[in-house]
């Protein structure tokens, strides 16, 4: 279950998507999740969300910031940068924004995550 007051836990959720640790993931979404990324198709339902999520190449050099954790009734926002060594040797910036919902009928999983990234130039 989702503590949707604890800054530690939703830390917790970004990181294992950037080191792609789906057992945590799995534990915390509901099976009727929906994942909206800006300028991306919506994914839709947890076998899809872990499909995604384990499609995502976890083998480059990525640093996360995390910036700020915020907490409002069952919804946490979350924002930072990330710094991607790509396999070219190129490094790019993004600034991100991660908005989740949790719902306590669901035993207080995710059911919601909203994705903006922007590359910093």
């Amino acid at each position: 279950m989702a503590d949707v007051k604890s800054e530690k836990f939703f830390k917790e959720m970004n990181i294992a998507f950037v080191i792609g640790d789906l057992d945590f993931i799995e534990k915390h979404i509901a099976d009727d999740i929906t994942w909206e990324m800006e300028g991306e198709k919506t994914i839709r339902g947890k076998e899809e969300f872990l499909s995604y999520v384990g499609a995502m190449d976890t083998n480059h050099d990525v640093k996360v910031t995390i910036d700020k954790v915020r907490t409002e009734g069952l919804q946490a926002t979350v924002s930072g940068k990330m710094m991607v060594n790509e396999k070219d040797g190129n490094v790019k910036s993004y600034s991100y924004q991660d908005i989740y919902e949790v719902n306590s009928e669901s035993g207080g999983k995710i059911t919601n995550l909203i994705s903006v990234v922007n590359e910093d130039k």
